[in-house]
Formats: structure tokens, C-alpha cells, sequence
């Protein structure tokens, strides 16, 4: 993303989502691993509301048509 030619419109939009899709999931990820490191201490307490920060950000990524489409299930990938 970071070599896409900036000087068409479609291609600087597509950067700018990717961005905010990977800032947001970025936020997520580092509150849930703060959540996680609370829990392991019993700081319940905090742990919970790291997860529900965490929710918020995650209710803040927005479907985009320049991004690929979203699941909101998780999705099992079969390794053999």
C-alpha cells in the first residue's frame, strides 16, 4: 500500500480505508493484549474494560467497497 501511486483519486481513496481498517484493527489487537495481560495479573476489573474499548474499536471499522469484503464469523481454515 505504501508504493501505491498516490496521484490517481481511486488509488489514494483505497489507501486512506486501508489505513483506517488497519489503524482501528490495530487499536483492537493492542487493547485485547492489554486485556489479556490484566487478566493474567486478576485484574479482572481492567481487563473488562480493555475488552469493551476494544468492541468499540472494532465497531468503528466501517464496510468500504475499496477494501475487500468483511465476515463477521470466524472463519475455520482447513490445513492438511
Amino acid at each position: 500500500m505504501l508504493k501505491t501511486n498516490t496521484t490517481m483519486p481511486e488509488n489514494e481513496a483505497k489507501r486512506i480505508a486501508s489505513v483506517q481498517f488497519r489503524n482501528s484493527a490495530r487499536n483492537a489487537a493492542d487493547r485485547s493484549t492489554d486485556a489479556a495481560q490484566a487478566g493474567s495479573f486478576g485484574d479482572y476489573q481492567n481487563a473488562r474494560a480493555c475488552l469493551q474499548t476494544a468492541k468499540g474499536d472494532l465497531r468503528n471499522i466501517k464496510v468500504n467497497p475499496a477494501l475487500p469484503p468483511t465476515n463477521s464469523y470466524n472463519v475455520r481454515i482447513n490445513r492438511r
